[in-house]
């Protein structure tokens, strides 16, 4: 995949004009901010295939093309996972093309009662849209590790660098497309700009 510098720039300008919102929320972790990462507002046309390649890209980078399977807990992770594997598909690489699934909060309650559901294959990697304390990425690697299908790392695409991130010193290697840091400027640009106007 060649100019992935420049699919990453292209991508990180996407992010700064559609998916960084700027209001006081809650996060997932309960934590409050003054901005929130919304990934999903930019899986759109083109948000979505530099996503998948990008990503795909860095699940390469980091564990090579032994990597069959990538999935994550709904539904931050679900967007990200079908772009991560229509790529892989369209690419023709034979054994590189990845299956995908995706981890529940909770079991169904009818039909096969999987928490599990999809395709996943080892070894696989957990993806996620915004990490910031990673409980959520937690819960879908404690739900594979009881199904005996353990992951070999974790990609989210933004890193919120929050201190409280369990992932950072955890035994499985964590990466991100992002960092939270190459957006803080123009986050403080930003509410300056709210405060004055």
């Amino acid at each position: 995949m060649a100019l992935l510098p420049q699919k990453r720039q292209q991508l990180k300008e996407i992010i700064k004009g559609e998916g960084i919102i700027f209001r006081d929320v809650t996060l997932s972790s309960g934590l409050k901010s003054h901005f929130y990462y919304d990934i999903k507002k930019i899986v759109n046309s083109e948000g979505v295939v530099l996503i998948g390649e990008l990503m795909l890209a860095k699940i390469r980078e980091l564990f090579g093309n032994g990597v069959k399977s990538v999935g994550g807990l709904e539904s931050g992770a679900l967007p990200i996972t079908t772009a991560i594997v229509l790529v892989s598909n369209q690419l023709r690489e034979g054994e590189g093309k990845l299956t995908g699934f995706f981890v529940r909060k909770e079991s169904k309650k009818h039909g096969l009662q999987k928490k599990i559901e999809g395709l996943p294959k080892i070894p696989l990697v957990v993806v996620e849209d915004v990490v910031t304390t990673g409980q959520s990425v937690i819960d879908a690697v404690n739900a594979l590790i009881e199904d005996d299908i353990p992951p070999v790392g974790i990609i989210s695409v933004i890193d919120r660098q929050d201190k409280r991130n369990m992932l950072t010193n955890g035994k499985l290697r964590f990466d991100s497309l992002f960092k939270h840091s190459e957006f803080e400027d123009f986050i403080k640009m930003k509410e300056e700009e709210q405060k004055t106007s």
